[in-house]
């Protein structure tokens, strides 16, 4: 008896077209246009093609050939600025995904794990602890779901939801390159951000996979290592001056600058010494600071302070030395979707 199961989102277009060989004996003419129907309009449907108007019988097959992942949108909760979708993937584990709604674009922000082995004390992620990397195909399907299940027409995507996206950095890798497929999701490069908290390995691999324009987004929050030890524990193993190095280099090498994230914490990040490190370390690379407020979620008591004040303050003291920074407004928060709210909560209190 014949049976097929061809997932698709999980698949260059290059790849597809090597299955669909395999399978039907058809070659780019008949697998371009069940491409690019899928990603395009979210149908496995092909029987309407032009394509297959000769021949019906193979748009049926493919038709009940073709897999979506099941995966099951669980709930969907929105604010003016945001919306996030939780999903429960077929192992019955969860993650969160958040569309971001700009007056001009929508940009989606994927997770890349379940939980982070991490443990940055101002992300509600980590307290999930490590569960397991994302598949490709579910990276994919997280796009997947907003442009074609709940209707946004995403044009930019953040790496920036549960997981530390380099640490399952080749996933990650080959979810970009289909999402860039022109016949697919056509996401450019330069419409890609991937963020990361400063994983070496990970930043190489990345690297080596030559995607042009892609922008890197460096987790930044203190140039002090003593600091960020106790911030971000993967500074332990990745300190922050070796992290700078690797990108430093690739600037020079290729051009660009380096987006730095930086959540302003009174006390610990925002002293005279750290402006001093940030304007060396503008001298050193292109650099754009994206200057953010704490989001309430699991930081512990001792960062929590008032901060509207004080971060404009220091926005002024980083610019009157020649800084590029961005307060940038927080999104979501009133639906745990903002920065560092992310957490499947069932998880969390399991462990607790």
């Amino acid at each position: 008896m014949r049976i097929f199961v061809i997932s698709i989102l999980n698949k260059t277009l290059a790849e597809f077209e090597g299955v669909f060989y395999a399978s039907y004996g058809k070659r780019q003419y008949h697998s371009r246009a069940v491409y690019r129907h899928f990603f395009q309009r979210g149908s496995c449907d092909c029987t309407g093609l032009k394509e297959f108007a000769q021949n019906p019988a193979l748009a049926r097959r493919v038709l009940h050939d073709l897999a979506v992942p099941a995966i099951e949108i669980e709930t969907v909760c929105e604010d003016s600025k945001s919306v996030k979708f939780t999903s429960r993937l077929r192992d019955g584990e969860c993650i969160e995904t958040v569309i971001l709604k700009y007056p001009r674009r929508m940009t989606l922000c994927l997770s890349s794990q379940v939980g982070c082995r991490y443990g940055c004390v101002f992300c509600s992620t980590g307290t999930m602890g490590f569960i397991r990397n994302l598949t490709v195909e579910e990276i994919v399907w997280q796009v997947y779901a907003a442009v074609h299940l709940l209707g946004y027409a995403v044009r930019n995507v953040v790496y920036m939801g549960m997981g530390e996206p380099l640490d399952t950095s080749e996933v990650v890798c080959h979810s970009i390159e289909i999402l860039r497929e022109q016949r697919g999701f056509d996401i450019a490069p330069a419409n890609i951000t991937v963020s990361t908290a400063g994983h070496i390995p990970g930043l190489e691999q990345l690297f080596s996979a030559s995607f042009v324009n892609l922008r890197i987004a460096l987790s930044l929050h203190s140039c002090d290592s003593a600091v960020r030890d106790q911030l971000m524990p993967i500074n332990r193993r990745y300190p922050i001056e070796a992290v700078l190095a690797v990108l430093e280099q690739r600037l020079k090498d290729t051009g660009g600058q380096l987006f730095a994230e930086y959540l302003y914490f009174p006390g610990w990040n925002n002293r005279p010494y750290d402006v001093d490190a940030l304007v060396a370390l503008s001298e050193r690379v292109p650099l754009r600071l994206n200057l953010l407020t704490y989001n309430q979620g699991t930081a512990p008591f001792f960062l929590h302070q008032e901060t509207t004040h004080g971060i404009e303050q220091f926005r002024h003291d980083l610019v009157a030395r020649g800084v590029h920074v961005l307060v940038r407004d927080s999104r979501g928060e009133s639906i745990s979707a903002a920065c560092g709210q992310l957490v499947n909560k069932k998880r969390k209190n399991a462990r607790e």
